[in-house]
């Protein structure tokens, strides 16, 4: 019996890696560090690893961070263009559209974690796109983020953004949210950012004019939260989020996509794409599962009071 119990398993196996590629190559370029985006990268490695492609083994791993600094990205992505890769995979807009850029269609892209690739310029049909590239995105509610925010914390009436105009991601956001905002009759006040140093001093000149913070899905911003989450503390500004390591790390509340599950999302993909040869056909998909996510810690030490039916049906943090 254990005999053939064995056999059926060997079967399953060759039959499981039957259309794997050996000696796969892939690059992973990343803009900036921060925790969101390190879970993305997990993922991505995983779900290769689920489709058999294994680091160290099979799939041979060039990975790359540009550390926010867009000529970085640039260079990356031209070193890319260069090597015989089996796919490019790029985590947040600023790599996806440096590496659709230096590529030109020569090696498939799969990028990860983009908000609205059609605006961003990657695909125009997420159904159909083309250009040897495809991808998951990472889709912002703001329209249920605002009401989130507003349900917890309803007098609130000027809320502080923070962007990094180089970013088109986070200057079409902004826009998106000026207009929820305005239907609110909420006033939006930005500060500017090119770099992560430069939150400190935005954050601070800001403060003190705003009843809230709303954290957009600005890659410079997010690498810098725990310096907004300290500073917006000690004035008793409730500071709102778009990822879940921000909440975590001292945020008081926010709707979240899981980005783990969206790097092995991306990673499922990149194994198709490797086997394939090709990411055209392979339609753009989308992250499911949504999270509520409540700092009680950060709301108790603001003396912010959230009723019990909110509380019931988010994932608390403390």
């Amino acid at each position: 019996m254990k005999t053939i119990i064995f056999f059926l398993l060997f079967l399953f196996n060759i039959t499981l890696y039957a259309n794997v590629k050996d000696n796969a190559k892939i690059g992973i370029s990343q803009f900036v560090v921060h925790p969101s985006l390190e879970k993305v990268r997990q993922g991505i490695l995983d779900g290769l690893k689920k489709e058999g492609f294994v680091s160290g083994k099979n799939l041979t791993v060039n990975y790359k961070n540009a550390n926010g600094n867009i000529v970085l990205s640039s260079q990356i992505a031209k070193q890319f263009a260069s090597q015989d890769l089996d796919v490019a995979i790029a985590i947040t807009t600023p790599s996806s559209q440096t590496l659709k850029n230096a590529l030109k269609s020569s090696i498939p892209l799969v990028f990860s974690t983009v908000t609205d690739p059609v605006s961003a310029g990657l695909v125009e049909d997420l159904e159909k796109p083309k250009d040897n590239i495809t991808g998951v995105t990472n889709p912002l509610m703001l329209e249920s983020q605002f009401d989130y925010m507003m349900k917890i914390s309803p007098d609130i009436k000027t809320v502080g953004v923070f962007i990094n105009y180089s970013e088109d991601n986070s200057v079409g956001l902004l826009k998106k949210l000026k207009s929820i905002a305005k239907k609110r009759d909420i006033q939006i006040l930005e500060g500017s950012v090119s770099n992560s140093s430069e939150v400190s001093l935005a954050i601070k000149s800001l403060v003190k004019k705003i009843d809230a913070i709303f954290l957009l899905q600005d890659n410079i911003v997010a690498s810098a939260v725990n310096v907004i989450n300290k500073v917006a503390a000690s004035n008793d500004v409730p500071v709102f989020s778009t990822y879940v390591e921000a909440v975590e790390k001292g945020s008081l509340a926010g709707l979240a996509y899981d980005e783990y599950a969206i790097g092995f999302k991306t990673g499922i993909m990149a194994a198709k794409v490797i086997n394939a040869s090709t990411a055209d056909g392979i339609p753009v998909e989308s992250p499911i599962v949504v999270e509520k996510l409540i700092n009680l810690k950060t709301a108790n030490s603001l003396g912010i009071k959230i009723n019990d039916k909110i509380l019931n049906e988010a994932k608390l943090v403390s």
